[in-house]
């Protein structure tokens, strides 16, 4: 979540603050992806996009969102009040929620989303 901080808001184009401050990111991001904040950004914009992929919160999730936009989240400090899951406890909700999706992973790939291709897949060895 971010406010109204000119520092914050000059490094966002239109709609990004409004995005990642809505209700549905905090629930993304927060509850499904058990992302609070972001350390790591490139794992965050994975699990976030493959999350999004099972839940379908958003129908499509912007093309700006990517590892880029994830080390601006980064840098300005972004959080939610979501829960924090851990790589592995992500990986079993996936398993339980949604067993036709192998991502027992060592590795990210990249695999088309939409008609633009993201970094969103982990993918086995």
């Amino acid at each position: 979540m971010h406010g109204n901080l000119p520092e914050i808001a000059e490094q966002f184009e239109e709609g990004q603050i409004e995005f990642c401050n809505s209700l549905g990111f905090g629930v993304l991001a927060g509850m499904v992806a058990g992302f609070s904040e972001v350390k790591n950004p490139e794992e965050f914009c994975n699990r976030v996009l493959v999350s999004n992929q099972i839940s379908k919160i958003f129908k499509k999730m912007p093309s700006w969102f990517d590892v880029e936009f994830c080390n601006t989240l980064k840098a300005t400090d972004w959080f939610c009040n979501g829960g924090r899951k851990t790589h592995e406890q992500w990986l079993d909700w996936v398993a339980e929620n949604h067993p036709d999706v192998n991502l027992r992973v060592t590795r990210f790939v990249t695999v088309e989303q939409d008609s633009y291709t993201k970094m969103g897949v982990l993918a086995n060895k």
